[in-house]
């Protein structure tokens, strides 16, 4: 928020990490087990078309959109989100 402003050099920690992680685009089609992938479709920093390409790579995924949610749908609405996880494990 603008009163707690994320400090600069959390930004730049957060870029190095990812910089350094693994192409996540050379496991996914191998995955042989349920995934769930959750998207806000209000989401700004994340595209929709992002989670639709990543639904299509993984054979066994569910791509649930939480309908009006942004990028940090599970702190806006943690019970919307606890349903949806829970139906998932549920028929997983």
């Amino acid at each position: 928020t603008m009163a707690n402003p994320t400090p600069a050099r959390t930004f730049q920690f957060q870029l190095q990490a990812a910089q350094a992680a693994p192409d996540p685009n050379t496991a996914v089609d191998a995955a042989d087990f349920p995934v769930l992938i959750l998207h806000g479709t209000l989401d700004r920093l994340v595209p929709p078309a992002n989670a639709e390409l990543l639904a299509r790579q993984i054979p066994r995924a569910r791509l649930e959109w939480l309908e009006g949610d942004s990028h940090n749908f599970w702190a806006h609405d943690p019970e919307r989100t606890a349903a949806v996880l829970l139906d998932f494990l549920a028929s997983a």
